[in-house]
């Protein structure tokens, strides 16, 4: 497991510092071709800086550790983006389209130029994601042509997209899940540069400060809360 630092576009088409971890299997690829490179878009994680996938496989305490898991175990080498403001300057820009397709595609990138043996530059590319990480992976796909047109992307999985955002937040709205809300609302406002303080209501406030000052991690059984 290898943790990197690479460089991405957010949704202003400003360059940003984006973190992740590359993940390559001990055994050796036996399908036809060079080992696939999978860049996976993990699903919601958080706000707080210490909510990125990198640091939570750190301390194995990534919930999508599984699927990471298991997909190393049939030969895929692995790269895992935390995403814009997670681990880096900045708040999470959740949600926003285009911050979360760069990020993934960049991340790919990125393994590629390690210099890594079982990375091949120009190698066969996947990705894959679902929930937040689904929205991610298919608008990675949408953008790969204009933005990455040089990865040999072969195809994508895209689960639970969130594609329509309104009708996602009419749903979350005051259920078990509403701290997603208020995790969309803060990243789409960080990436429009929006200050939302003149539109809120004093507690209202607040959940917007807790959800982006080292909040609760959504892995933990009372993020949402």
């Amino acid at each position: 497991m290898q943790r990197i630092m690479y460089r991405s576009v957010n949704s202003s088409g400003a360059p940003v510092a984006v973190t992740g971890t590359v993940l390559v299997p001990y055994a050796a690829w036996t399908g036809s071709g060079p080992r696939p490179l999978v860049s996976y878009a993990a699903g919601t994680q958080g706000q707080g800086d210490q909510c990125a996938p990198s640091r939570a496989m750190a301390t194995g305490e990534e919930y999508e550790g599984i699927f990471i898991a298991g997909l190393l175990a049939r030969g895929y080498s692995r790269a895992v983006t935390d995403y814009e403001g997670l681990g880096t300057a900045g708040s999470h820009t959740y949600m926003a389209r285009e911050s979360q397709a760069h990020a993934v595609l960049d991340a790919a990138r990125a393994a590629q130029r390690l210099g890594n043996p079982q990375i091949m530059p120009g190698g066969p590319v996947a990705l894959a994601g679902y929930s937040q990480g689904g929205g991610a992976s298919a608008a990675a796909v949408e953008l790969a042509p204009q933005y990455a047109p040089e990865l040999n992307l072969k195809g994508a999985y895209a689960g639970a997209v969130p594609a329509d955002l309104p009708a996602v937040g009419r749903n979350l709205d005051g259920g078990l899940y509403t701290g997603f809300l208020l995790y969309a609302v803060t990243g789409m406002g960080a990436a429009g540069g929006l200050d939302l303080s003149p539109t809120s209501t004093p507690q209202g406030g607040r959940s917007w400060r807790r959800q982006t000052t080292n909040a609760l991690c959504s892995r933990s059984p009372q993020a949402a809360s």
